[in-house]
């Protein structure tokens, strides 16, 4: 398992941050913090991969979310949360899903473990959020256009 943030922007800086191993988890899991230079400013970009919520993920929500206050006011958050977007809402207070769809799995989908967020109120605005056509893995890609709030 790997994450990676794909973006037509460079990167000015790229940091891991380990978010810890469950113990009903088989893997150690982590937060991907890209801060991305584009034509309205830097923008903070954190990619992850979390445990799920059988597995303790609450636990590691807590510590996304103290990540996420260390970041600057336009953080965005995407990737595999393992959780339907109500409860992300909850355990995220002050972010709202960008994207609204199914994503998994990808040939059927019949649930949305992933995610887009944006802080609410923030800089970021989502003009355009979708779920995209399979691309060969077990969940469908998000796409989404943000745009400095008015």
């Amino acid at each position: 398992m790997g994450l990676l943030v794909v973006s037509r922007w460079p990167a000015r800086r790229v940091e891991a941050v380990d978010l810890g191993r469950l113990p009903r988890d088989r893997v150690q899991r982590f937060a991907l913090v890209v801060e991305l230079e584009t034509p309205a400013g830097p923008v903070p970009v954190v990619g992850t991969h979390l445990a799920h919520l059988s597995q303790g993920s609450p636990w590691q929500f807590r510590r996304l979310g103290r990540l996420l206050d260390e970041q600057p006011d336009g953080v965005v958050l995407a990737g595999d949360l393992n959780l339907f977007g109500p409860l992300v809402e909850r355990l995220l207070p002050g972010y709202r899903r960008g994207v609204r769809g199914r994503t998994w799995p990808a040939t059927r989908p019949v649930a949305q473990p992933d995610h887009l967020l944006v802080r609410w109120p923030g800089p970021w605005v989502v003009r355009a959020g979708r779920v995209l056509a399979p691309v060969g893995s077990d969940h469908r890609p998000l796409r989404a256009v943000l745009v400095p709030r008015p």
